[in-house]
């Protein structure tokens, strides 16, 4: 949505919150989790820790749960882009080395989510579900499941946190090196990063607004 003072409202209050309770609540995850992962830290986790740890899964869940009741249009068209490519991504991911590096140009146009981030989000997802489903398994199964089923989703659990640490890292780095943090602090994006980053996105905005 264009805006009288000329920035564009990309993130919506409600999106806001839940963006940062879910990086406080895998931020918990991740530092809890630590210390079981890694042996020299494990004297360190007790009681409290695992307590921390299972506040912080809870709110990691419901994040989506919120999203999904308070605004579910955009929850739904954020689950449909993240898994729908076309040609114009394909070319977009081959030229994607040089977006690495902050260089956005000869990169074809993109829309409100573009090529990069949908996969980000597709990816997201997919080990979201695998590291919540094998923790509720270790949680509620100990103690009641085989071993080796336990085991097993001992090592499913601890792969998809990894992925999603590396996750967190690349949307970290991104977030950096185009400048996009003040979106996901007051919800407005510039002109220019969307014509940078959303040009056909901003095509469409500028489109509706001649309109109305």
């Amino acid at each position: 949505m264009l805006q009288n003072d000329g920035t564009i409202l990309r993130y919506k209050t409600i999106q806001r919150i839940g963006h940062w309770l879910n990086a406080l609540a895998f931020l918990a995850l991740l530092l809890t989790g630590l210390l079981l992962f890694f042996w020299p830290l494990s004297p360190l986790a007790g009681f409290p820790s695992r307590v921390i740890h299972r506040i912080a899964a809870l709110l990691l869940i419901l994040g989506p749960i919120i999203y999904f009741v308070t605004d579910r249009k955009d929850f739904v068209y954020l689950l449909k882009a993240s898994f729908t490519y076309n040609r114009d991504d394909l070319v977009w991911f081959i030229k994607s080395p040089f977006y690495f590096i902050g260089l956005a140009k000869g990169l074809p146009p993109q829309g409100k989510i573009n090529a990069g981030q949908r996969v980000h989000h597709a990816m997201t997802i997919v080990f979201y579900n695998l590291v919540a489903w094998s923790g509720f398994v270790m949680w509620f199964g100990a103690g009641r499941i085989p071993g080796q089923a336990f085991l097993s989703a001992l090592v499913v659990h601890d792969i998809s946190m990894t992925v999603l640490t590396v996750l967190m890292v690349g949307h970290v780095y991104f977030t950096f090196v185009y400048g996009a943090l003040d979106g996901m602090i007051k919800g407005t994006i510039t002109r220019l990063y969307a014509q940078v980053e959303h040009p056909r996105w901003l095509k469409e905005l500028e489109t509706e607004g001649s309109q109305k």
